[in-house]
């Protein structure tokens, strides 16, 4: 690959990596257009299409990949990924088992195929892969896990001979994978039942969670990881859709007729919340002998609580029992399973998910539906979550335990669409007027709802719901209108006209779906979809097909985003009653939320921290850390960016339009790390100088915590800095030579001060196979090498650590590499084995604690990462640097180690020389010794640095707290 190239493509993967995914598509094809059959081009596009849920396209590309590098390792394991998550195992497993292992033995691949066949319960075949994984290294752990696994599938309850906790928590993990607890995790699940029903074993059971919520529980112990809740979810995908879909408009799907009507039977309509058509119809069908029996759904109270109960219902009085609109989550489909449905034909009325989870079935699963005769869909916008119920209850004044009916829509006293009435065990009736229903939609709505295209249950054969924008319906006690889509619901309907079950009139498609707003609906679902990609969220698979129609509509994405963050947050709630706590403050009953966030809390944003570099995630630890323990009263924010979802799952905030915004800002940590040098142009300068300057009007203090500045020659980023510097209260320098720069500005200043890198603070995991990794020299890329050094330098780093590796091979020691970064770092690594006559293992983990960790482990460290360097050098770890800046020459030195820096023309020899005392003897105790006491001295004054900042921030703004 030549350099000109090699840069580009590591800008297009910078730019996949910082979320600009249209950026980094136009790079790549660019780049294809004069490089067709480059594999690492073609693997990258498919890679972002299908992280973009453009599943025909990124498999295209991947196919394109191999056919021109029939051993490229990472367009296989990609495109077995892609097959498996669309459920088709086999197709993985035939993939991966044509791949030329003789090229390559590598036990990730043998890894995973021995996981397809686990899943595909063809324990033999697994078997063989995980023994082939474990002779290629005896040392790890996946292989044996899932051996264990094995042996307990056959029968043979084999104990593991060593590491049993870090065994079972493997274990768990890769358990969590193959099942449905992965789609709950994220924030797919639907709570339709389906999962429950077609376990062989029943491991699976929905659970309420504390925000209202129904997901699945998996007894890890009793699954046997035979993947048909995955596959029958509808919460990933919807079976056999493409088809469908590509002959029918997914917002409108198929009409064969439409009606606007109520029922006869007036006890029916009288019940009803809208025309009663839905009852009428299955009674009717019930009545004719079309079936023998409908599943529906009905609130039970159990315990002081409601529980969402399906049934067969098999007489009028059952059917009535069912009628009204529940809007919490129904788990419809376990009224299918075999150990509670008797035999007989059967109708079914269920909501656009519950659909999709019936189509499913007859996908995978077809003798739990073969009864379904009919399918009668609702319209549904989306439901509540049940602790909407508490809300309300709490709204009338009604203590929830002595509840025992609860109607969200009840006709009796005012009419069409009906009040919320709540019944309790004293005979007491309490009555909310609708708006208070209306209003809380958007605070108890699921987030999943928000994904969801179907508001007109397409897949159904009649659909029916309300008659919103129908000329002419009779307002006051309300109608219903009917679609139907199949013959099977032409005849239905057919049926109860005929008999005058109902009465109905004919009606254009066109007034239903402009009634029911689809043209906004389909703008909603655009929005909330985009923005839950920006924010890290995975879509479910059937997105290529609905994605297409939305291409011209511009979506408001930060609104959205907001909407969809205030969703994830209630998931985290510890509790209901801490919900519905925080609800009645935010939905107005004592003060507005949002307004007043900083009045409730003192706010910290941080910036430069992010959740896909490790150095930045370390630094984000690091704060939050010191935050919880200095100032627990606080809460953290941040600026949206991708994978604003994991920012979440730490509780921080989003810095959002009505959400949290620049006035409710306290004080601003920049932890940017090098941003503001002439190296990364002026825009990140000149962004800061505004927002600090801004920030500072409102009366935020602006910190900037140890990074590298500099140099600033350029007059423009120079002019910036000085605006960023007098809006700071405290700038932190971390090495003499930035603190330098920083004088060339600002000149001496007491807010001026130096400090080393903060993340020497924390403690790193320590890995599980400790004993291997000290046995090794660790090897960190960097892919920053090649695109910010010279092209003479960038074309020397592959061969660099090439020698790096041959030299320690000629001491009798084995290296390995580490990924502390991303698919870039990855493909140096790959480079330099490829250039190997035996390669060395790559190591990859998610978890920058345990990066640390395993850098603590190894038995001395090569690297370019600079908070790779931090992990090893602040735990002792004799180190070796090539660096591409001046921040790793002040680095060493602040470790009193400047013979730890080589040069990339390093020869053989010359690298043996200065891994050797790295290794062995007197020399490595002397050196180990000497970083340790080093190490504390850093350590202490990062220290410092801390309570200088917290003192600061104590006399600006009060509140203090003592550091633990």
């Amino acid at each position: 690959m030549n350099d000109s190239l090699a840069s580009k493509m590591s800008y297009g993967e910078r730019l996949f990596q910082e979320g600009k995914v249209e950026d980094a598509v136009n790079c790549f094809l660019s780049l294809l257009k004069t490089n067709p059959n480059h594999p690492e081009l073609l693997n990258n596009l498919g890679v972002i299409s299908f992280s973009s849920q453009r599943l025909q396209e990124a498999e295209k590309y991947l196919l394109s990949a191999i056919g021109f590098d029939i051993a490229y390792r990472e367009a296989y394991e990609n495109l077995a990924k892609l097959y498996a998550c669309n459920g088709d195992l086999q197709k993985a497993v035939s993939l991966l088992e044509r791949y030329p292992f003789s090229v390559t033995d590598d036990c990730h691949l043998y890894n995973q195929l021995g996981m397809l066949c686990l899943s595909l319960k063809d324990t033999g075949k697994a078997k063989t892969y995980f023994e082939r994984s474990l002779e290629l290294n005896p040392a790890q752990e996946e292989a044996k896990n899932a051996l264990r696994q094995i042996l307990v599938l056959e029968g043979n309850q084999a104990k593991p001979k060593s590491n049993t906790t870090k065994a079972k928590k493997q274990s768990k993990n890769s358990a969590g994978n193959l099942t449905v607890a992965v789609v709950a995790q994220s924030h797919l699940c639907l709570g339709c039942g389906a999962c429950t029903v077609v376990c062989p074993v029943g491991a699976v059971r929905l659970i309420e969670t504390p925000d209202g919520r129904l997901i699945p529980e998996v007894d890890e112990q009793a699954c046997v990881l035979c993947g048909r809740c995955l596959r029958s979810c509808p919460g990933l995908t919807i079976a056999d859709s493409d088809d469908f879909l590509s002959r029918h408009q997914p917002f409108q799907g198929p009409c064969l007729g439409t009606f606007v009507g109520r029922a006869s039977d007036e006890v029916i309509y009288s019940k009803s919340q809208s025309g009663g058509l839905v009852t009428a119809v299955v009674q009717e069908l019930l009545n004719a002998h079309w079936v023998d029996g409908v599943v529906v759904s009905r609130l039970e109270w159990n315990g002081g609580r409601p529980v969402g109960r399906a049934f067969v219902a098999r007489s009028r009085e059952e059917l009535l029992s069912a009628q009204g609109s529940k809007y919490c989550p129904m788990p419809l489909l376990e009224a299918l399973s075999p150990k509670v449905r008797h035999p007989g034909r059967l109708a079914l009325v269920g909501l656009p998910c519950h659909l999709h989870a019936v189509r499913n079935l007859r996908r995978w699963h077809p003798e739990l539906v073969q009864d379904v005769q009919i399918t009668i869909g609702l319209f549904c916008d989306r439901i509540l979550t049940y602790a909407a119920m508490d809300y309300l209850a709490r709204r009338a004044n009604v203590s929830f335990s002595k509840v025992t009916q609860f109607h969200f829509r009840d006709k009796e006293r005012t009419g069409y669409p009906g009040d919320v009435t709540i019944f309790t065990e004293d005979g007491v009736s309490k009555t909310l007027p609708s708006d208070e229903r209306m209003k809380i939609k958007d605070r108890f709505t699921p987030l999943r709802c928000r994904l969801c295209f179907d508001k007109l249950n397409v897949f159904s054969d009649i659909t029916i719901g309300d008659p919103h924008g129908i000329q002419g319906v009779d307002s006051e006690n309300g109608e219903s209108v009917c679609v139907v889509r199949t013959e099977k619901g032409k005849n239905a309907m057919a049926l109860c006209l005929q008999s005058q079950a109902v009465r109905a009139r004919g009606i254009e498609y066109q007034e239903v779906l402009a009634g029911q707003g689809i043209k906004g609906k389909i703008a909603t679902w655009h929005a909330f979809s985009t923005a839950w990609q920006r924010i890290g969220g995975p879509l479910p698979g059937y997105i290529d097909h609905v994605l297409p129609l939305c291409r011209h509509i511009s979506s408001e994405n930060q609104r959205h985003a907001s909407i969809l963050v205030q969703s994830l947050q209630q998931e985290r709630y510890p509790s209901r009653e801490a919900l519905i706590a925080d609800a009645c403050i935010r939905l107005g009953e004592q003060e507005p939320y949002f307004g007043s966030i900083s009045k409730r809390h003192f706010i910290f944003e941080v910036m430069g921290c992010g959740f896909v570099n490790k150095g930045a995630m370390l630094m984000m630890l690091a704060i939050i850390g010191q935050l919880n323990r200095r100032r627990p009263d606080a809460k953290i924010a941040s600026a949206p960016m991708p994978w604003m979802k994991r920012f979440l799952d730490y509780g921080i905030l989003p810095l959002l339009p009505g959400f949290l915004e620049y006035p409710d800002i306290d004080v601003v940590l920049d932890a940017s790390g090098f941003v503001y040098s002439d190296q990364w142009g002026v825009t990140p300068s000149k962004a800061a100088a505004r927002k600090f300057e801004r920030l500072k009007s409102y009366g935020a203090t602006v910190i900037l915590l140890p990074q590298a500045f500099g140099p600033f020659h350029d007059p423009a980023i120079r002019d910036y800095f000085k605006r960023i510097a007098d809006s700071a209260e405290l700038i932190f320098a971390r090495d003499e030579i930035s603190l330098e720069h920083v004088r060339t500005v600002v000149g001496e200043s007491a807010k001026l001060a130096l400090a080393p890198d903060f993340t020497v603070l924390l403690e790193g995991t320590p890995p599980g196979e400790r004993d291997w990794f000290a046995e090794r020299l660790c090897v960190v890329p960097n892919a920053r090498m090649i695109d910010k050094t010279s092209g003479k330098e960038g074309s020397q780093y592959v061969e660099f650590l090439k020698r790096v590796v041959i030299a320690t091979r000629g001491l009798g020691k084995e290296a390995f590499f580490l990924i502390h970064e991303g698919y870039a770092d990855h493909e140096i690594a790959r480079a330099v084995n490829g250039l190997l006559g035996k390669g060395c293992k790559i190591v990859y983990e998610q978890d920058p604690l345990l990066l640390k960790g395993i850098l603590g482990a190894s038995a001395a460290v090569v690297s370019s990462r600079y908070h790779a360097l931090i992990g090893s050098l602040s735990q002792a770890v004799p180190s070796l640097c090539v660096g591409w800046s001046h921040k790793y020459r002040e680095l060493f030195k602040s470790y009193e180690f400047s013979s730890g820096l080589v040069k990339l023309d390093a020869t053989e020899d010359n690298l043996q020389e200065a891994i050797l005392p790295l290794l062995e003897g007197e020399p490595r105790l002397r050196l180990v010794a000497h970083l340790r006491t080093a190490s504390q001295r850093q350590k202490e004054l990062a220290g410092e640095m801390w309570r200088r900042v917290f003192q600061c921030i104590g006399e600006r703004h009060g509140g203090l707290q003592s550091p633990a």
